[in-house]
């Protein structure tokens, strides 16, 4: 996810495959018939549902960070600091960011770690963060960044971060870390992209590594996401509003080597028809919904429908609503059904907020989330008020 916020993106075309009345499912996860980007052999009797055709994220035109120089930043006596340290070293040369990375010239490159000695501040915020790097930069504390590098700051575990202080890592006991990447400015006026991951002490490895992971690949495909974007749904399209960004699509973890990371949007095997969350070793699920522009008055309720899509055989799984990342509004969301599966159908019911200004419009974000509650995939859909 882009942004002072921790956090996907769109083409066009749609297509329609037969539909297939499957048994109905849980919760499983979006990750698809490919491995790897590769497209893996399909049943002779499955059809997919009918679905719009996968979007592919634009290339804003902004920089590209070839090979990057990886540089981590913990507090000197952390507990996290020796399991940063392994993963920086580990990630960049993987073959997850070589396999997640390649299409968007993103290469494997070098990783540094860096223990600061000075006491950490006792409250941050995005824009502190990136001036606080800006110092240690100018002070030789940390090296200076060139077109290929990407700081990732590990704020303390004693650290608020106010612009994230309702979505804290101690809130969520550990599940879940609001990290995100951002730019900031060296006196010359250049910038630099850099990533935060909040630390508590109940924090996990894996939710460690994962945010981790899910960062630096959208730090390494969209570095400079305000003054210059890259690889980013644009604010013209609903998909901005689930962070817009290569992992934000493809909210899903993976293992690979003792290690949690995260599926990546691909949008060469998006714009083929395979199962887009690279690496592609589960299948790919999502929803579609009825009527495609849903709206609703001030203070009033309504119902849409929704129904089921994989791209390949799958489980069954639940889906629920949350607001757009950046916009959206609470409208309650309720799915009448406990899971859903492949040509399956479901009602989804909403209740816009009394003070809703008629004109106006919203996202709900749909999550598609797997029976064991690891992989999740998201459909945006917007919501108009009368």
């Amino acid at each position: 996810m882009n942004g002072i916020k921790a956090a996907l993106c769109a083409g066009a075309l749609v297509v329609h495959a037969g539909c297939h009345h499957g048994k109905s499912t849980t919760a499983t996860d979006m990750a698809g018939s490919a491995t790897d980007g590769a497209t893996a052999p399909v049943d002779a009797g499955f059809q997919s549902a009918s679905h719009d055709t996968l979007l592919a994220i634009p290339n804003q035109g902004g920089p590209m960070i070839g090979a990057v120089k990886y540089i981590s930043i913990s507090y000197q006596g952390s507990a996290f600091g020796a399991r940063i340290a392994a993963f920086g070293d580990y990630v960049v040369t993987s073959d997850w960011y070589k396999t997640v990375g390649t299409e968007y010239g993103v290469l494997p490159g070098t990783h540094q770690h860096v223990d600061l000695t000075d006491p950490p501040p006792a409250s941050i915020d995005g824009t502190g963060i990136g001036k606080l790097l800006a110092g240690y930069i100018a002070s030789g504390t940390l090296p200076a960044p060139d077109a290929h590098t990407i700081y990732m700051y590990y704020s303390a575990e004693a650290t608020t971060l106010t612009d994230e202080a309702t979505y804290s890592c101690t809130k969520f006991a550990g599940t879940y870390t609001p990290a995100y990447h951002y730019e900031g400015t060296l006196n010359s006026g250049a910038q630099f992209s850099f990533g935060v991951v909040p630390l508590c002490d109940q924090l996990t490895t894996d939710v460690l590594e994962l945010a981790t992971a899910h960062e630096l690949i959208e730090a390494s495909t969209d570095p400079l996401p305000d003054s210059a974007p890259t690889y980013i749904f644009g604010n013209d399209t609903p998909w901005q509003e689930t962070g817009g960004e290569v992992a934000d699509i493809c909210d899903a973890r993976i293992t690979r080597d003792g290690h949690t990371l995260t599926r990546v949007w691909s949008n060469i095997a998006a714009l083929a028809g395979a199962n887009p969350c690279i690496p592609a070793d589960t299948a790919y699920f999502s929803v579609q919904q009825t009527p495609t522009l849903v709206t609703i008055a001030p203070g009033a309720a309504t119902t849409f429908l929704v129904t089921g899509c994989s791209l390949t055989p799958t489980d069954d799984w639940s889906v629920y609503g949350l607001p757009g990342v950046y916009t959206g509004i609470d409208l309650q969301p309720k799915v009448d059904v406990a899971t859903i599966g492949n040509g399956m159908t479901a009602h989804v019911t909403i209740k816009a907020p009394v003070n809703a200004q008629s004109g106006t419009s919203t996202v709900l974000l749909l999550y598609s989330v797997s029976s064991d509650m690891v992989t999740r995939f998201v459909q945006p859909v917007v919501v108009q008020f009368e």
